[in-house]
């Protein structure tokens, strides 16, 4: 993971550089997307390998979701053309494991942005439910939906509908929120977007 990280800051340096145009900015590009492709690989199967209980800590989820969009749309040249839309109550402190929040938030993320090609728009609402002691997370794509077939499945380890895809992104996800002792669900109408709601508790 480390080399391909020196090799993700090397390229972006060489994309910034304005002197690059034309068929050396594309290759740039295709360097950063196919870099990226591969860490999301090895990562995924790392945390597939090896998962843990959560390490819980007081954390403001609203402002981690920020965290999260800001490293994706800096680190990321692919969501340059994503336009993240976040709304929900600023001041929610839930107990959770802040690394595997991070895996969750980025694997949704990416499956979202993925959804529209990367260009579109990311819209995610948090709303707390002090009575029912939990927080919900929506987070809603402007892709083009999911059959019911493929919701179905989208949970099983290794199943994609992508070629290049691992099949593990959110059967990661869904075995950290339920960790977590929470759950989670996909809404879709094809050609109106999908939508992932998580629940989680406030307090472990």
């Amino acid at each position: 993971r480390n080399p391909l990280g020196a090799i993700l800051n090397s390229v972006s340096v060489l994309e910034r550089d304005v002197s690059f145009t034309g068929i050396h900015r594309e290759l740039i590009k295709i360097v950063i997307e196919e870099t990226e492709r591969i860490k999301q690989i090895i990562d995924d199967f790392l945390i597939f390998a090896r998962p843990r209980k959560p390490l819980y800590e007081k954390v403001n989820l609203i402002k981690e979701i920020r965290s999260e969009i800001e490293v994706l749309k800096n680190n990321r040249g692919l969501f340059k053309n994503v336009k993240f839309e976040l709304a929900g109550i600023e001041k929610i402190d839930i107990d959770l494991d802040r690394h595997q929040m991070r895996e969750v938030l980025e694997n949704l993320f990416l499956n979202a942005a993925q959804a529209m090609h990367y260009s579109g728009n990311i819209s995610i609402h948090v709303q707390a439910n002090f009575a029912g002691q939990e927080v919900v997370v929506s987070i809603w794509d402007s892709g083009k939906g999911m059959n019911q077939e493929v919701l179905e499945h989208l949970f099983e380890p290794f199943y994609s509908t992508k070629s290049d895809g691992t099949g593990l992104g959110l059967s990661i996800v869904k075995r950290i929120i339920e960790e977590h002792g929470g759950s989670i669900r996909i809404e879709s109408v094809e050609e109106k977007g999908a939508c992932a709601i998580f629940r989680l508790p406030l307090h472990h």
